[in-house]
């Protein structure tokens, strides 16, 4: 998580841990919903390409990390 882009990481935030909307987020940060779905989309896609490259460490399917991780929420 540390290592995305610092407004991906906001976005990410808000939506996954404050359980914000898509409208919310946009309207708090002054973006675009447009913006908001683009930084989601970029994060996740990172957050999995690096949860990839780890899996081999962990022995874990990336599907299943995610679940694990959304569930924690």
């Amino acid at each position: 998580f540390d290592t995305l882009p610092e407004r991906c990481k906001v976005v990410i935030d808000m939506k996954f841990y404050q359980g914000l909307n898509t409208e919310q987020i946009a309207d708090q940060l002054g973006l675009s919903r447009r913006s908001v779905y683009n930084n989601l989309y970029e994060g996740v896609k990172l957050l999995r390409k690096r949860l990839s490259e780890d899996k081999a460490a962990i022995g874990l399917p990336v599907s299943a990390i995610i679940s694990f991780l959304i569930v924690s929420l």
